[in-house]
């Protein structure tokens, strides 16, 4: 795995815990909101 490689990742991660982030706010609605921001933050 190349230095490449993990910088995708994270940044898919960072995607995803803003997509969270704003879901918390209001501005974006999804199901389960608490357990898959707890996982997020935890990846």
């Amino acid at each position: 795995m190349g230095i490449q490689d993990l910088m995708l990742g994270f940044v898919g991660d960072v995607g995803d815990l803003s997509k969270l982030v704003q879901a918390r706010t209001g501005i974006r609605g999804t199901d389960d909101l608490e357990a898959k921001l707890t996982h997020e933050l935890a990846d």
